[in-house]
């Protein structure tokens, strides 16, 4: 984000019919504003005033997100006969069976060697690097795991249990919208859960329409900008209209996300994993510390930071 914010400073000094010389100055202070490190959310705007009380600002944040993260949405049944259309022309039983990559050592070692190493840990503090060091002594026992995760469908609170950090998108005194939900992960659940992602990517792959470029292997947003640069140029007249999810992850209800991998044949034991992977609480952190009174508990939503949760997304809106 900071070098981004560094080129537009860039573009706008280099560009002198873009803004007015007072615009100009305005612009470049509000962008190295963006460039502030701010580790801790010292102040928060609501509908009375400005908080500062740590908190407070925890129970309005807390408050919020716990309202879009409880989207009760469209029931099974709707979801089901809109998905109809859709799924009538697939053949998923035989798809499931020839691109879905079942559990194995091999698969966990390569989900492992898939995550960042420079990814921020979660709660228990273990970065990725400690996994990799001695995985082969943690890959045995992690597909064990794994199976008693899908036998039981419940994953232990110690296990799950991740910070929600919340990021201000703007400079200045934000409200609790304005905020961006980094959710920070345990790395022995990122690691289940980048496991599940590479047992589904060739077969997320197949499924998705290919107009869809986000977040899938092997596609390119570039394509899409090289097609609406063409057709700009071509034009003598018109417009681009951009469409953008508010709240995008969390606009995905956890009905749909069960019947559209109930059409999709996935085992029932990997849906009930996904779903409490969807379902894990956070704990908000909140001046520098962390808040355990009120988890946030979401019954809608995919899971931000959760390996598998881009892929997913993007099939399941498309």
């Amino acid at each position: 984000t900071g070098l981004l914010v560094l080129d537009k400073i860039k573009q706008t000094l280099a560009d002198p019919y873009e803004h007015t010389p007072g615009n100009r100055k305005k612009e470049i202070w509000r962008l190295t504003k963006q460039l502030q490190t701010r580790k801790r959310l010292l102040r928060l705007r609501n509908q009375t005033g400005v908080l500062t009380d740590p908190e407070s600002i925890a129970k309005e944040i807390t408050s919020f997100w716990a309202g879009i993260m409880n989207n009760g949405g469209a029931g099974e049944e709707a979801c089901s006969t809109y998905l109809n259309d859709f799924f009538e022309s697939k053949d998923m039983p035989k798809l499931v069976k020839a691109l879905y990559k079942p559990l194995s050592i091999d698969v966990v070692l390569q989900a492992l060697d898939n995550l960042q190493p420079t990814t921020a840990p979660g709660y228990d503090g273990f970065v990725v690097k400690i996994y990799k060091a001695f995985k082969d002594i943690f890959a045995p026992h992690m597909v064990l795991i794994i199976e008693e995760f899908l036998r039981t469908s419940e994953i232990p609170l110690h296990w799950s249990l991740a910070l929600f950090n919340p990021i201000p998108k703007i400079p200045g005194d934000p409200v609790a919208k304005d905020l961006r939900p980094r959710v920070l992960q345990n790395t022995c659940l990122k690691w289940i859960s980048a496991t599940i992602a590479l047992q589904l990517s060739d077969l997320i792959n197949q499924i998705t329409p290919k107009e869809q470029k986000g977040f899938i292997k092997g596609r390119y947003m570039q394509d899409h900008l090289s097609n609406a640069f063409g057709r700009w140029h071509d034009l003598d007249s018109g417009c681009f209209l951009f469409i953008d999810f508010a709240n995008a992850f969390d606009s995905v209800t956890h009905q749909y996300a069960i019947v559209f991998f109930t059409c999709m044949s996935l085992p029932p034991e990997l849906i009930r994993l996904i779903l409490a992977l969807f379902r894990s609480p956070m704990a908000l952190v909140s001046n520098g510390g962390v808040c355990f009174a009120d988890l946030i508990r979401p019954t809608s939503g995919i899971r931000q930071g959760c390996p598998p949760s881009p892929a997913l997304f993007a099939m399941l809106v498309s």
